[in-house]
Formats: structure tokens, C-alpha cells, sequence
């Protein structure tokens, strides 16, 4: 699988509010990003997600080693 993939499952996720993925850091070995879901009308809470990656130069073209929700999302 790879980053792009993954983030389309995230996209696809019951709740997400469009457009509110965003990277948050990113080096050689992986990327955090951070995203909304909404749980009622006008209200959200914040995820965030590490996942390690291979090496490559295009970020959302790179392979998934392992990923992680990282919880409480500060």
C-alpha cells in the first residue's frame, strides 16, 4: 500500500471533513498527518496519524511500512 492509498482511506472514513487533511511533519523515514471528523452538526475532534514509510522522493507515491493514530491528537 502506498501513503497516497492509505490517505484515501482516511478521506473515505465516515465523519471526515473534506479538504481538513493536512501533513503536519515529514522526513526520509515517515509523515504525521493531522485531519477533522465530525461527530455531530458543527462539531469535530482532531486525529492524527504517523506512518512510516520507505524511502522516495514523491511523499504520497512512497510504501507503508506501519502506521499508528496517535492519541489524544494535541
Amino acid at each position: 500500500m502506498t501513503v497516497g492509498e492509505l490517505l484515501a482511506t482516511y478521506r473515505a472514513t465516515t465523519g471526515y471533513i473534506t479538504n481538513s487533511l493536512i501533513i503536519k511533519s515529514y522526513d526520509a523515514i515517515g509523515a504525521t498527518y493531522k485531519y477533522l471528523l465530525e461527530y455531530a452538526p458543527g462539531k469535530a475532534y482532531r486525529k492524527e496519524v504517523f506512518i512510516a514509510t520507505g524511502a522516495g522522493d514523491d511523499l504520497e507515491a512512497r510504501t507503508v511500512v506501519t502506521s499508528i493514530e496517535i492519541s489524544p491528537a494535541e
